[in-house]
């Protein structure tokens, strides 16, 4: 508590203070170019910033690109409090760099100078393995390699993460404690079989700890299980392992509960250091087969928080896979790295595998249900999950209790899938327009008008950006958040993108079971072409036509007549 109070104080005095920012050193590992936008985050004065950068021509972006070494550059900025979540239940950037220590975000207007400073740190060592692997080994190959290492997955990897994150297991590319257990067990064995003693051993794996954690980020998962293995080696078991562990990493990052990597890391090892004694009988296969049941179980709570949702298949698929990627890829993956760096032979024909493992990926993606959308729980049914589960890990051994316990954890994850009272919500999804009605347990769901970016910037090749629909990142986020993963209505008010240009994005997610439009709209040949790819039933919309919702209805009371679906043709 007095950590947390200490923090929390701190905290309001770092968001309070407002300094102009001169100077800006990046830190190297957190470099990103998309297009002409580079993204970091850099010091100034004792202050983390999140900054941003539009490059003026393409050597500077190619600099930041290829950049591997410790400069100081001196700007002209402007420096804002980040923006805050846009809709209920949305992402909240501001509060997410809060769990950073980052309080302000710096757009660079202009750079006057770039000095090179010569600092060395574990973080550029970071950045200059991950730019090797980047140049030395193809594309997906590369990724795999940068992931599972350095956990620092590219921006050539995003088309793929959407699949594993479907499939419920872009978690295998977290580094935790298979990257840890590989290293520590590969570093102590060639130790000892070279007759170093093992209390050195020891204390030698305290130094290669830091620097495996500066390799991957010091990101808390990675932090977490290194404490938990050297305090293994030093005698800690069990519960008191997991309390010591997470009484110095309050200590070391206090706000490690705050983010959802941290949060999902520390559950499952609190799960673990419960439960392990009670399937440490079972043979091998059945205790891992338990264990990943009842983590899964155990972290839906917590997984509903951020992510709505959940894939039932993600439990065999993580215990398929994970094997896979503990026992052959990361092995694999880190004896070619060492080839490459030490002899520069790259053997690329491997590749193919990773090009197959990925068609693979989205084969199994095309057989499977999309994840199933359970909502955003209330504050008090997620209170009333974690005690429950909770509970039912302490009373895991009585079985009647523990079925009674998982059928409460059921009841509760249908109350936010089903609400209780009906509701109409006008989204904030930036350009456009957009409307959700939802009736009470969801018995009719009608959504007027789906959003869309209209992007009126012409840009060269090199400034091209990889950019993210507004219904991606806004509506669809909040669809899920409400429980909702069928709409029995879509309503397109008429043509324009900013209204209709993120249908088929939503289509994605999101099953739709009828799309009303206007008869204008239908003389629309680009627009009648999109309808033809949806396979949703198309209801041409007259005046008088009813939709039975909030036990009355909608009514169309206009257009009069048939238009051009623009405009001053939409539907009323």
């Amino acid at each position: 508590m007095s950590i947390c109070l200490t923090i929390q104080l701190k905290e309001v005095a770092d968001f309070a203070r407002d300094l102009p920012v001169t100077e800006m050193t990046p830190r190297l590992d957190t470099i990103q170019v998309k297009g002409d936008l580079v993204s970091f985050r850099g010091r100034s004065r004792g202050q983390t910033y999140q900054v941003y950068y539009q490059a003026k021509t393409e050597q500077e972006q190619q600099y930041f690109t290829k950049l591997d070494k410790s400069i100081r550059l001196t700007i002209s900025a402007s420096v804002e409090k980040a923006e805050t979540n846009r809709n209920f239940n949305g992402f909240n950037y501001q509060k997410y760099l809060k769990t950073q220590n980052i309080y302000r975000v710096v757009t660079i207007d202009s750079i006057s100078q770039i000095r090179e400073t010569g600092k060395w740190d574990i973080r550029r060592v970071r950045r200059k393995a991950t730019l090797f692997c980047q140049t030395m080994f193809p594309h997906p190959m590369a990724s795999y390699i940068t992931g599972l290492l350095f956990g620092q997955l590219g921006a050539s990897f995003d088309e793929m993460r959407a699949s594993y994150s479907n499939l419920g297991i872009l978690h295998l590319f977290s580094l935790s404690g298979m990257q840890v257990s590989f290293f520590i067990h590969l570093f102590r064995k060639n130790l000892l079989r070279l007759g170093v003693r093992r209390d050195w051993v020891t204390h030698m794996q305290l130094p290669l700890s830091y620097i495996y954690a500066g390799l991957s980020g010091f990101s808390v998962s990675v932090v977490r299980a290194l404490l938990q293995k050297m305090l293994t080696h030093l005698g800690v078991k069990s519960v008191d392992n997991f309390s010591l562990t997470l009484l110095i990493l309050f200590v070391m990052m206090p706000k490690f509960l705050l983010t959802t990597g941290g949060a999902l890391s520390v559950f499952f090892a609190f799960v673990i250091s419960m439960l392990g004694g009670s399937l440490a009988s079972l043979p091998s296969y059945q205790r891992k087969i338990s264990t990943t049941l009842v983590l899964t179980g155990a972290i839906l709570p917590i997984l509903l928080l951020p992510f709505y949702s959940f894939q039932p298949f993600s439990i065999l698929l993580t215990g398929v896979l994970g094997g896979l990627f503990a026992a052959v890829l990361l092995p694999g993956l880190f004896l070619l790295f060492l080839l490459a760096l030490t002899t520069g032979i790259v053997i690329k024909e491997i590749n193919y595998l990773f090009v197959y493992l990925e068609v693979m990926i989205r084969w199994i993606e095309s057989l499977l249900p999309r994840p199933l959308i359970l909502g955003r729980p209330s504050p008090l049914i997620f209170l009333g999950m974690l005690i429950m589960t909770g509970i039912l890990i302490d009373s895991w051994r009585h079985r009647k209790i523990r079925y009674l316990l998982i059928l409460s954890l059921f009841i509760m994850s249908m109350f936010t899938k089903f609400p209780l009272v009906e509701s109409i919500t006008v989204v904030d999804i930036g350009q456009g327009d957009s409307i959700l009605l939802q009736d009470r347990f969801n018995q009719q769901t009608v959504l007027i008008d789906t959003g869309g970016k209209v992007d009126f910037i012409k840009r060269q090749k090199w400034q091209e950006r990889q950019t993210t629909p507004n219904a991606a990142s806004t509506l669809i986020p909040y669809l899920k958040s409400r429980g909702i993963s069928q709409l029995d209505t879509v309503i397109i008010t008429h043509t324009d993108a900013d209204h209709v240009g993120d249908l088929m994005v939503l289509l994605s997610e999101i099953k739709v079971k009828k799309i009303m439009v206007s008869e204008g709209s239908m003389t629309n040949p680009k627009f009648v072409a999109t309808l033809a790819q949806t396979k949703s039933d198309i209801q041409v919309a007259q005046v008088g036509d009813q939709l039975k919702l909030f036990d009355s209805y909608l009514e169309v009371i206009y257009p009069l007549t048939q238009g051009d679906g623009k405009n001053n043709d939409s539907l009323v």
